[in-house]
């Protein structure tokens, strides 16, 4: 990939290749143009990101000095499609806490595994969290019971850059 940006570099006009390495504000720019002509192009995002990566890794000085370039992959990756993943049914959630229970009881050595298990399951699926806010990181200082619903305080989330570090669900 770091190929491709000296290939790039190449097909600019004369001058307009050189003193990049030593530039970071040169390099930064020259990288977002590179981003905007992959993006142009329709190529894969992946091919911008490790490009960048591969210049960040042949030119140490580079790290931490190219945020514009950073800002196009957000950019891009803002405006690509998202797929929401099909979600179980609750009756499979309700087969999987019902064998938990049943294995308990037919196997109590187990009950260390598979009791967290049935309860947790019912809490991820009705409180609309991934699994790994439930199955990692919840913890029993997270749920506050109320006269009629569950809160559940959702730390450290997977989208808290976008929305908020803060977040909680209610059951």
């Amino acid at each position: 990939f770091y190929q491709s940006f000296l290939a790039y570099l190449v097909s600019l006009p004369a001058g307009a290749s050189t003193g990049w390495q030593t530039n970071a504000a040169l390099a930064d720019q020259r990288l977002c143009e590179m981003v905007n002509r992959l993006h142009d192009t329709r190529a894969k995002v992946h091919v911008a990101r490790k490009t960048i990566l591969g210049v960040q890794y042949m030119h140490r000085n580079l790290r931490s000095c190219i945020p514009s370039a950073w800002d196009c992959i957000k950019t891009w990756e803002a405006d690509l499609p998202s797929r929401n993943r099909t979600p179980m049914p609750r009756v499979a959630i309700q087969a999987c806490v019902a064998t938990a229970w049943s294995l308990v009881l037919a196997e109590p050595s187990l009950a260390a595994y598979l009791i967290p298990l049935a309860v947790l399951l019912p809490i991820g699926f009705y409180g609309l969290l991934r699994p790994g806010e439930f199955l990692k990181r919840l913890r029993v200082a997270d749920l506050y019971f109320t006269a009629d619903q569950v809160v559940i305080a959702i730390r450290s989330p997977k989208t808290k850059d976008t929305a908020g570090r803060n977040q909680f669900s209610m059951i």
